[in-house]
């Protein structure tokens, strides 16, 4: 088993957080950063939940006859311990359902001791694996309960963190949407001081010299929008890349789709966080492969949270993709995706395809 609250800092996750909060608001158009909806729904997006046991429906998962290394238990008397001595044994897994985001416990609180408790997240559950020699079940259940005890005790450390963060990000949230309002009132009133006619749907010009451009299409090149660098984002759980997302992202790349993929993407020492970024802010659409595996981590839900604040005002940017989930199962963890129509990974590869294709090509959506 794995020791828990130990794979990274909460001051890594905050500074990500505080990162993605920035994107999202450097990406709101001016009609988005004037809706009163849209502080709120930032502050939602980027702020902390802890998850929390549900230790009143634990039950035992399995339970086997295994070998186990006798040396292992100091009651046991071993003559020779250079070598196993194996004897019969019970292999006992104990689950814990939980309620929230599982990546948090691979998260390390800023207090915390130097033997932190252990288990394996699996889905929405805490496992818990004892073997034993013996049979002596009161010894067990002071094995769990102590165990389960420490759990709580580093997701109430990681409670006192996140209560924090999530008040400084309201006021960073706030500070963020002023500045960007003030951004566009500034643009505006340069505009409007210049005392010259504005030509409908001005937009910024493309970032490459237009000195290509010919007398003729030079005005059509400055109301050109500037292009996206990928057609599609793909968010998608490390769990479900073999079965869908690496199929999927490949034959979208074949059809002719600009593809943000993570093993295509990246490369050998780039920044993760500031790559995803750049993804997430430079997309068209974000597929998101919707299943269990995803609702479970924290990274995939802060990127769906990214595209979600791409949203705001009615811009289409999700493109959601059930797999191994139902209408149901998504609606437990989201009930704003359960309601969007979404193609399903068993009807095919090329079914998908089609219908990806569809909608980047016309534009539109699901």
């Amino acid at each position: 088993m794995q020791s828990l609250f130990r794979s990274q800092s909460i001051f890594d996750v905050q500074e990500g957080a505080k990162r993605q909060l920035k994107l999202a608001v450097q990406n709101l158009t001016e009609d988005q950063v004037r809706n009163p909806e849209t502080l709120e729904q930032l502050i939602r997006d980027h702020s902390f939940e802890i998850p929390v046991l549900d230790d009143s429906r634990i039950e035992v998962v399995s339970q086997k006859n295994v070998p186990v290394d006798a040396r292992n238990y100091p009651n046991r008397i071993v003559f020779d311990r250079s070598r196993p001595v194996w004897i019969d044994g019970t292999e006992i897994t104990i689950g814990i359902p939980f309620i929230g985001d599982g990546d948090w416990f691979h998260v390390q609180p800023t207090s915390f001791n130097l033997n932190p408790p252990w288990g394996e997240v699996v889905g929405s559950e805490i496992h818990l694996v004892y073997r034993r020699p013996d049979y002596n079940t009161e010894a067990l259940k002071a094995d769990y309960t102590r165990n389960i005890s420490e759990i709580k005790k580093h997701l109430d450390w990681l409670k006192s963190s996140a209560d924090s963060f999530n008040h400084e990000v309201r006021s960073l949230a706030n500070q963020l949407v002023q500045q960007r309002l003030k951004h566009f009132e500034q643009s505006t009133g340069m505009v409007q001081g210049l005392g010259l006619p504005v030509r409908p749907q001005l937009t910024e010009p493309p970032a490459q010299p237009l000195s290509s451009a010919s007398p003729d299409n030079a005005s059509k090149v400055l109301r050109k929008p500037v292009a996206k660098k990928w057609d599609v984002f793909v968010s998608h759980a490390t769990e479900d890349k073999d079965e869908i997302a690496r199929p999927l992202a490949k034959a979208l790349c074949e059809s002719g789709l600009k593809i943000w993929f993570d093993e295509a993407t990246l490369r050998l020492g780039d920044s993760l966080r500031a790559k995803i970024d750049e993804g997430l802010a430079h997309s068209r659409y974000g597929l998101v492969i919707l299943s269990e595996h995803f609702f479970a981590k924290h990274w995939t839900q802060q990127e769906l949270n990214g595209l979600a604040t791409r949203e705001i005002g009615g811009q289409k940017v999700i493109l959601p993709i059930w797999h191994k989930i139902d209408q149901k199962g998504v609606a437990a963890h989201s009930p704003m995706l359960a309601d969007k129509l979404a193609a399903r990974s068993d009807q095919g590869l090329e079914s998908i395809v089609k219908q990806i294709l569809d909608v980047v090509r016309s534009g539109q959506h699901f």
